[in-house]
């Protein structure tokens, strides 16, 4: 029997087999009723059928749907949806391989047909997922509004929202560095670098929200002072962005232990906001430079990257409040900078920048050892 009569004859089968290795495989899968779950599997395989029967048509289906349903499943990311299309594909071929020997040409068509579907649904899936996270963070932000007459609970709403949506995103980024390492299949690899794009905007969007957090506030930013060992600080955090990053990252710091009277945590939030303003805006081909040295009583935290000069007429303006350089991202309010100069102000202390042609763009936090006394 030629390939299209068995997939036609095994169709039942085939549907079968698949279900049950998806809830074997994905255990999500089982919170859904079968109808959602095979959703236009069937009229997928009555499809692929009809392209190997007639050679000379091409292979139609709009997997459209199925990548619409799949987004509305909260237990789902894009990788249950490309895991459930090569579960398909392995049921199929090994049908066929039980029953018949299959052609090259067959086989390339089911590889090329079911490639082609998963691209469709991983892109629906993420406008849907996108416009998901759109509408939560218009929700948030007018649950802000409305908290902004009490500080303690905006605050807290703000900062645990920001960091409950951190940890999943950097999860994502993780998953899609492992799967670009193993995946071989080219028509796969677009779909992670959408995915990939997609988690660093919203990773730029969640720092955007933390900023927010004190715009509004006729206070400043609020710090908590302590003991610190800054050169212990910043030596973690170079190392924690390096292992997750695909720059280069380098670190300048001194032999000799820097310590002092900081928020070490709002200190950090500042080089963090700093690092992403490097990363936008500068030349990530090129390493980014993270280093710290101390001359008598003050401290200078600095950032360096590569790339094109900051125009002189921006300088005097770049740290205000929502103003951004232009740039074609996109992603983010203008927060970043203005945030890193209201928390190195909190601690007494100042921002400076220098941007030439050739030279790169270099900010400096220049911090008093000990800032106890400010304010």
């Amino acid at each position: 029997m030629k390939a299209h009569e068995l997939i036609r004859d095994y169709k039942d089968s085939i549907i079968d087999n698949w279900m049950k290795e998806v809830k074997t495989e994905l255990p999500g899968s089982k919170e859904h009723d079968n109808v959602a779950l095979t959703n236009d599997i069937p009229t997928l395989i009555d499809n692929l059928a009809d392209a190997l029967e007639n050679k000379n048509i091409e292979f139609t289906h709009e997997s459209i749907e199925h990548g619409r349903l799949r987004a509305l499943f909260k237990n789902y990311s894009l990788l249950h949806v490309i895991r459930e299309y090569r579960i398909l594909k392995r049921t199929i071929f090994r049908i066929l391989d039980l029953q018949s020997q299959v052609s090259v040409k067959d086989r390339n068509l089911i590889m090329e047909s079911i490639d082609l579907v998963i691209e469709q649904a991983g892109e629906i899936f993420f406008q849907i997922r996108n416009q998901i996270e759109s509408d939560a963070r218009t929700v948030a932000e007018d649950n802000y509004q409305r908290l902004q007459g009490d500080d303690n609970l905006r605050n807290e709403f703000i900062e645990g929202l920001s960091h409950d949506m951190k940890n999943p995103i950097t999860n994502i980024k993780l998953a899609v560095d492992i799967l670009k390492s193993k995946v071989y299949d080219e028509e796969l690899i677009p779909v992670l670098n959408l995915l990939e794009k997609n988690t660093d905007k919203t990773e730029v969007l969640i720092n955007s929200l933390k900023n927010i957090n004190f715009v509004s506030t006729s206070e400043g930013f609020p710090i908590q002072i302590s003991p610190t060992n800054l050169t212990s600080h910043l030596s973690d955090f170079i190392q924690s962005n390096t292992i997750q990053s695909k720059y280069t990252l380098l670190s300048d710091l001194p032999e000799v232990q820097i310590s002092g009277f900081w928020d070490v945590d709002a200190i950090l939030r500042a080089i963090g906001n700093l690092l992403q303003n490097a990363i936008r805006y500068g030349n990530t081909q090129m390493p980014i430079t993270i280093g710290a040295n101390e001359v008598n009583n003050t401290v200078l935290i600095f950032v360096h990257n590569h790339g094109e000069a900051i125009p002189f007429e921006e300088q005097a303006k770049i740290f205000s409040r929502l103003y951004q350089v232009n740039n074609s991202t996109g992603v983010g309010q203008g927060l970043g900078l203005f945030t890193v100069k209201n928390i190195v102000e909190a601690h007494g202390g100042k921002v400076e920048l220098t941007s030439y042609e050739g030279h790169g763009t270099t900010f400096r936090m220049v911090l008093p050892k000990d800032s106890r006394h400010i304010g």
